[in-house]
């Protein structure tokens, strides 16, 4: 069965999000997940971002670009232990980023 966790929901403000500890099956450091960035009107950038240690991070799902653009953008990765989201640029719309796992 396909489960699916939000690191943020609807992100409208350029902001760091809280790390959220990955330690429940099947979400655990080193399982190979799919992140989903998906834009609502938004034009800015965004990451999923992973840490080790909840204090090095490093992206493991940059958008890029976006410039009011609706698609969704799908990811495979290696999860680790602590992830955020981060909106690093925004002039309109918002975000939400999950991660899934068919658990």
């Amino acid at each position: 069965m396909l489960k699916m966790n939000t690191v943020g929901s609807a992100l409208a403000t350029v902001a760091t999000g809280t790390a959220v500890e990955q330690s429940t099956s099947p979400y655990l450091p080193g399982t190979t997940v799919v992140t989903v960035i998906k834009p609502a009107g938004l034009t800015g950038t965004c990451a999923i971002q992973g840490s080790d240690d909840n204090s090095t991070w490093a992206d493991l799902h940059s958008s890029g670009a976006i410039t009011t653009n609706n698609e969704v953008q799908f990811k495979e990765v290696v999860l680790k232990k602590y992830i955020r989201s981060n909106v690093t640029v925004r002039s309109a719309g918002n975000v939400s980023m999950f991660i899934m796992n068919a658990g």
